[in-house]
């Protein structure tokens, strides 16, 4: 996440939590229940911005778990290879197997590359979602709690 939206988070969550407690301090029953349904509400949302950052965690090492096991694969393969090229190659060609061997490893290398760039920026677009759903989620909570409030002083002038 972008170091500005980690900022206006923060700026938001501490807007709430100073909404909250300013309130508390003249909160009368109606008050009080619109402080219960926000605290649901915010615990809620932290709840599912939590397992959302843990279920693009656990895909993001996934990923590099697959990528790095196909590496390997890759790369034995090209051992493999080269071990019956060189049983198979007179012994003026095996310089040729060496240069196939390289070539594969090259090619192998290049493919983990490749994996691991896909896994991180899988990963960074599902983080940016859960971001985004978590901001959406605390101002949906900011609207209620303002909208429940609004009510009450309606009922209590």
């Amino acid at each position: 996440m972008r170091p500005a939206m980690r900022s206006i988070v923060k700026l938001a969550a501490y807007a709430i939590v100073l909404t909250i407690a300013t309130v508390i301090a003249f909160a009368g029953p109606c008050e009080e229940g619109c402080d219960f349904n926000n605290t649901n509400c915010t615990t809620a949302a932290n709840t599912n911005y939590g397992q959302c950052s843990s279920a693009i965690s656990s895909q993001y090492s996934s990923c590099y778990q697959q990528a790095s096991q196909e590496w390997t694969d890759c790369r034995f393969n090209a051992g493999i290879q080269h071990y019956f090229c060189i049983q198979n190659a007179a012994p003026e060609e095996e310089g040729i197997c060496n240069q196939i061997l390289q070539m594969d490893e090259n090619s192998c290398d290049s493919a983990l590359q490749q994996a691991e760039y896909y896994c991180m920026v899988t990963s960074g677009v599902g983080q940016e979602q859960c971001e985004f759903n978590f901001q959406m989620d605390q101002q949906a909570c900011a609207n209620d709690y303002d909208a429940c409030l609004f009510l009450c002083g309606l009922q209590n002038p």
